[in-house]
């Protein structure tokens, strides 16, 4: 992050949510590098200097190796569209999240490496709740509809670990259906932060590469399993 100005980077530092989730995949011969952020600033002071025409390419201090940028790719959503498509549309009930690099949650000072629907949701309210624009979902009764609500009826996960500094942060990968029961406006919701997580992540340290989630809607269907 040596493109980043010194005063931004510091506050980056700080402990709390960041305003941003980064994560890397490979891609047949090629490594993708996935930069999302939440607000103005960080769009500002990172993507504008990411996209620069000078940044064209990333040396890894440890490993002494450089990486040629081959080609970059700006994508926006505006919070006006996200709401059009979620909270003010028709969603389905049933829904599949990729946990697509190692996530994990933290509860009373200890690891969480499994997705159960409070700690999804109270991450994703959390996220949303501190970088939107002009509502807050995160109060309790929320959650607590939530959990009766929200049921996983199908998942595909494995244990796995995420590596940062020499410490091993027990982690999980795979897919988990959610189906949605109750109001369409909870069916709704659900969606908006679920579509919401593509961009902040889910759980803990998405700023250093973990928690990346996609979203893949299934049909609706007669029975559960």
């Amino acid at each position: 992050m040596e493109v980043v100005p010194e005063t931004y980077g510091n506050l980056l530092h700080e402990d709390g949510i960041k305003p941003y989730s980064q994560a890397i995949f490979s891609e047949k011969e090629h490594l993708i590098w996935t930069v999302n952020t939440l607000d103005e600033d960080s769009s500002r002071y990172l993507l504008e200097p990411l996209l620069s025409k000078e940044f064209d390419h990333i040396y890894l201090k440890q490993k002494q190796l450089k990486l040629e940028i081959l080609k970059k790719e700006k994508l926006q959503l505006k919070y006006e569209t996200l709401l059009k498509n979620t909270f003010f549309s028709k969603c389905g009930r049933y829904v599949t999240v990729k946990f697509k690099t190692p996530t994990a949650f933290k509860s009373e000072g200890r690891y969480q490496f499994y997705p159960t629907v409070w700690h999804i949701f109270r991450s994703l309210t959390s996220k949303f709740d501190r970088y939107s624009m002009e509502s807050e979902i995160g109060f309790k009764e929320n959650l607590d509809d939530i959990d009766k609500y929200v049921n996983v009826v199908r998942y595909s996960l494995h244990s796995t670990y995420f590596h940062m500094e020499g410490i091993r942060i027990p982690a999980f990968l795979g897919t988990v259906t959610l189906k949605i029961d109750g109001p369409q406006q909870m069916v709704n919701l659900i969606h908006l932060l679920l579509r919401f997580g593509e961009f902040s992540g889910v759980g803990i340290k998405c700023a250093m590469g973990m928690g990346a989630i996609e979203l893949l809607e299934k049909k609706e269907q007669k029975k559960d399993g």
